[in-house]
């Protein structure tokens, strides 16, 4: 049996349990790859909604430089903004870029 818990703060997890698991640490996706992110999000909601939608490169550049962003806030961005191009009769999808959010620490409670 193999059992997996997830942490986004290993200090947070206490020494005895953490002395019993094998940590596999994933890094957060870098901006080129967050840029493909966002352009495969634009793709997919394309493909949905079934109507040609253009995305605004340097607002996607610029949301993807935001690597400190956690990538559903990205993907939700991606798709408010959408919603209100496709609203608003505009082809043309301009990125905003989220208000900066406190990361809230997660872990085990001891």
């Amino acid at each position: 049996m193999a059992l997996q818990r997830q942490a986004n703060d290993i200090d947070a997890v206490p020494d005895p349990l953490r002395s019993r698991v094998e940590v596999i640490e994933v890094p957060r996706p870098d901006a080129e790859q967050r840029y493909r992110m966002i352009l495969s999000e634009m793709d997919s909601l394309a493909r949905k909604i079934k109507q040609p939608i253009e995305l605004d490169e340097s607002s996607a550049l610029a949301l993807a430089e935001q690597v400190h962003l956690d990538m559903r806030h990205t993907q939700r961005a991606v798709r408010h903004a959408v919603a209100v191009s496709l609203s608003s009769g505009q082809r043309m999808v301009v990125l905003d870029l989220p208000a900066e959010r406190r990361r809230m620490r997660m872990g085990f409670v001891t």
